[in-house]
């Protein structure tokens, strides 16, 4: 558990900070109204639902549920504990902070992530350096020339070079002091059978591999001729996965940005040619399809991807692979198609960057492609080719969510095979999804949660209801446990600082749930007319509740008394309840009252 940081410090983080600035970095956002909206990045959506409001510096989905403060968005994206968070926005905005306690559990995890990030970095430094300034690096230097891979895009992405030596690296950490066997967990080097550790990349051309936040979390390795294997990759550690990491992003995150597109392909050097001839906006995967965790990434960037892989058979079956896991995720999938016999890097070095561009621009929907491969594949001219045709590409149309879209597709398929659609829509079992809706209610037919709950969002919406609220002491009537906690926070953080900081009630909050309702509360749609008018109707609904409740108690008081045969208790509670039943009529007249004003 992390110890106390002083409110001044945690105050001038939140007031230097730009929560939309930091979110950005991992999230595309636009603006809309008063916050900026974008695709979640805590779950899988189509239709973005995640806020950002600058002016009260808070997150919300309104998908997952999931929200908080620009603490609680990096301590769940970069799964950091609260210091380390507090720390690292201090460090990005020039803030000093006291120095932080935190338990020996998590000091020991967060030294080991550092020690594994600082000896990759060395590594780095070390490769690098050999293949710029050493006499080692010659041969590799000659390479990259030869590839057409030029200074600009060596020095950009790190490149280096690891001697054909059986210990040039381990000798150069050895000397630097670093623990072997936290060089043999983070895979630079591999123990012997016997005694001792030997260098894992040997002769090879180095590919350092960089999260968006510019630390290396592992390398690939390329020989350089025709002996096996060809690459050499990192062991995935607790700091590199490869289903979650994706090469060149760091370079490329702006560009991606800046086009609203990335095009995504499988080979270090793909990439590497790529930006050579100016085109930026490039992701590389790591010897896997493009995965849930890939394609999470690149959402935070764009919702456009452009596939570009081998025109071989094995480019096809990765692009029909990467096909379902694409469309599961809302993205607008494509696939540029290059002439077969070449792959990106030998395609954009014979035609440049306008030609490659050009391919690019022509690219088709990966589904379009899917279901021409599967046309491709069998006699259309035949009954048996047809059936064939109609039996594989059905589990292709069944991915597709959108109806409106599916429809055109079946259509499409069903020209080009001369076949009635409903034959088509036969074969697969259409999903029909139903939402509810939510209906406008009278705060008379609302329960008691949802009533408080609204209470709890008109004090965060105006300083005049916190006001009301303290004055009839309401809060300490909510039946809701989570929410009287909540209201009561509210109150106190109003009282000491004469507004309430949804951003600091949130640090003042352990549960999780309470963290989100807050922010779903604080940037939600804020337009509620006569706040008043339903400031006194969601009052005298809690005081009706309660009221309704008394009477049922007194009711089986009543009957008691009524079984005990003691007339004058009787008549006592009786007494008691028809004041309550004129509370209750009372309270019916002013809902009344109000609705028809």
């Amino acid at each position: 558990m992390a110890d106390y940081i002083p409110d001044d410090k945690l105050e001038e983080i939140k007031d230097r900070v730009s929560i939309v600035e930091v979110i950005s970095d991992y999230v595309s956002l636009k603006k809309a109204g008063k916050n900026y909206k974008g695709l979640c990045p805590f779950h899988s959506e189509k239709t973005p639902s995640f806020m950002v409001n600058e002016e009260k510096q808070i997150f919300h989905c309104f998908g997952c549920n999931t929200g908080g403060n620009v603490f609680n968005f990096l301590m769940k994206m970069d799964r950091l504990s609260f210091p380390e968070a507090a720390r690292g926005l201090a460090r990005r905005y020039g803030i000093d902070l006291p120095k932080i306690k935190i338990s020996e559990a998590d000091k020991r995890e967060t030294l080991k992530r550092e020690w594994l990030f600082e000896l990759n970095e060395l590594a780095a430094s070390y490769y690098h350096n050999l293949l710029i300034n050493e006499k080692e690096g010659k041969e590799a230097r000659e390479y990259l020339r030869q590839r057409g891979i030029g200074n600009d895009v060596i020095i950009d992405h790190r490149l280096g070079y690891a001697q054909n030596s059986w210990d040039g690296l381990l000798k150069f950490l050895s000397k630097k002091g670093a623990s072997l066997s936290r060089v043999s967990e983070v895979g630079l080097i591999i123990p012997k059978k016997a005694q001792g550790f030997y260098d894992r990349f040997r002769g090879r051309m180095i590919f350092p591999i960089i999260n968006i936040h510019g630390k290396v979390i592992g390398f690939g390795g390329r020989v350089l001729d025709n002996s096996l294997p060809k690459y050499l990759n990192s062991p995935e550690s607790s700091i590199y996965n490869k289903s979650n990491s994706l090469y060149g992003l760091k370079v490329a995150k702006d560009f991606i940005r800046s086009e609203d597109k990335v095009i995504v392909v499988e080979g270090y050097f793909d990439l590497l040619s790529l930006n050579q001839y100016g085109i930026k906006n490039v992701a590389a995967t790591l010897g896997t399809s493009l995965t849930t965790g890939h394609i999470r990434i690149l959402r935070r960037y764009t919702n456009n991807i452009i596939t570009v892989f081998d025109a071989d058979e094995a480019g096809k079956k990765a692009a029909a692979r990467s096909l379902d896991v694409l469309l599961k995720h809302g993205t607008s999938p494509k696939i540029a198609v290059l002439p077969s016999g070449f792959d990106p890097d030998s395609f954009v070095r014979k035609v440049g960057e306008k030609g490659f561009k050009e391919i690019i621009a022509g690219s088709i929907p990966l589904i379009e492609f899917a279901i021409n491969e599967v046309i491709k594949k069998h006699d259309i001219s035949s009954v048996e080719g047809k059936v064939k045709i109609i039996e594989d590409v059905t589990p292709i149309l069944s991915m597709i969510e959108n109806k409106i879209e599916r429809d055109i597709y079946i259509q499409r398929v069903s020209n080009r095979l001369g076949i009635k659609e409903d034959t088509i829509v036969s074969q697969f079992r259409k999903t029909k999804k139903t939402g509810g809706i939510l209906q406008e209610k009278g705060i008379q037919s609302m329960d008691e949660d949802i009533v408080e709950k609204l209470l709890l969002k008109l004090m965060l919406l105006s300083n005049e209801v916190v006001h009301k609220i303290q004055e009839e002491a309401i809060i300490e009537e909510f039946v809701n446990k989570q929410y009287k906690e909540i209201g009561l926070l509210l109150l106190e953080e109003f009282n000491r600082q004469g507004r309430i900081d949804s951003g600091r009630v949130i640090n003042c909050l352990e549960d999780e749930s309470s963290k989100s309702l807050i922010s779903q509360l604080s940037i939600e749609k804020e337009s509620i007319e006569d706040v008043q008018k339903i400031l006194k109707d969601c009052i005298n609904k809690i005081r009706m509740h309660k009221v309704d409740e008394e009477i049922k108690i007194l009711d089986i008081k009543i009957k008691e008394a009524e079984d005990k045969k003691d007339e004058v208790l009787q008549r006592e509670f009786l007494v008691s309840r028809q004041e309550l039943k004129n509370k209750q009529i009372n309270y019916r007249q002013a809902f009344s009252r109000h609705n028809n004003a």
